[in-house]
This record gives structure tokens, C-alpha cells and sequence, in this order.
């Protein structure tokens, strides 16, 4: 980090996950002296959970994560209702992509009874041939490469000692 800082970055962007050392690399950033008000670092969402804001403790303060996604809490419509039925059942925050585990969820059950039958590739081909899926995501489709045609990313940021929605980012 002593050398990196001498390179006098404005940011240090980590792109790993919270289980190969981002919390003790942020440690070790904020020891030599580079604050969160001279030097910003930033991860994927690999970091963008409570786990590295536990690694890192206080150190963590500022530090920003792209999501590919949207927080529960900013969903609308039917992923509105999800998550306020996770919240009450829960009494805790979802994790980050609780409601695309949840969405997938659907989308399996949703070709399998398509399909009703033990077939594997029958049913593989059932859920990439989803269109137009009404879910707590919005609606949205598998496109030819086996993507989703979800764009939308947040950028979210270490405030007070956890992550905090920042602003919508569309990757278009």
C-alpha cells in the first residue's frame, strides 16, 4: 500500500470478493494514511455485503459497491410487496441477491410445470425460453445468450457502518 500510495490514486478499485481480503486490503489502505476523503475504493458486488463491512470495521466507512441489481428496499411494484413480506417475516434486511435467488426460484418451478416431467435438458430449455416473466424484478426475458434482460445496477455506499443505497445505474 506504501507504494500505491505514492502513485497518489484517487481511487483503488478492488475487484474481488470480500472472502480474498478486500476487508484487511482496506485495513491496510487506511494505515498508510489513505482516508476515504483523499483516496475512494470501490469493489463489485463480491464486497457488497455486511461480511466486509465486518472485516474491515471502521476502516470500511466510504467505501463504495456496485450491485447488479437494485436493493430490496428499492424495488417497486410486486418487488415492492416482496420485500416488505421479507421484512416482516424476517425482521432483518434480505441480503443483496435474496430477491434474484427468490425470482429464480420462480422461474425453475415456473418450467417445470411447463414441462411435467423428469427431463433435465426439457426443462433447461423451458426456463431459457422465458419471456416476458412478470416478477418482483419487473418483467423482463432470457435473451439469446441466456442473459436477462435486466440492466439496471446501484451504486451503494459504506455510511455509517453499512451499506446505503447511492443511486440507479443503467447499464444500457
Amino acid at each position: 500500500m506504501t507504494k500505491i500510495k505514492a502513485l497518489n490514486p484517487d481511487l483503488i478499485y478492488f475487484g474481488g470478493t470480500t472472502q480474498t481480503n478486500a476487508g484487511q486490503l482496506i485495513k491496510d489502505m487506511r494505515n498508510v494514511g489513505m482516508t476515504p476523503d483523499k483516496v475512494n475504493f470501490m469493489g463489485p458486488d463480491g464486497i457488497f455485503e455486511q461480511a466486509l463491512i465486518d472485516a474491515a470495521g471502521k476502516d470500511a466507512e466510504g467505501v463504495y459497491a456496485t450491485f447488479g441489481g437494485v436493493p430490496g428496499k428499492e424495488l417497486t411494484g410486486a418487488g415492492k410487496a416482496w420485500y416488505e413480506s421479507y421484512k416482516a417475516k424476517y425482521n432483518a434486511e434480505p441480503e443483496a441477491y435474496a430477491a434474484y435467488g427468490y425470482e429464480a426460484g420462480k422461474v425453475v418451478v415456473d418450467a417445470i410445470s411447463k414441462v411435467c416431467k423428469n427431463d433435465r435438458a426439457a426443462i433447461r430449455d423451458a426456463v431459457l425460453a422465458t419471456k416476458d416473466f412478470p416478477g418482483v424484478l419487473g418483467t423482463w426475458s432470457f435473451d439469446a445468450n441466456g442473459d436477462t434482460t435486466l440492466t439496471t445496477l446501484s451504486g451503494n455506499q459504506v455510511k455509517d457502518g453499512k451499506f446505503q443505497f447511492v443511486s440507479l445505474l443503467k447499464a444500457d
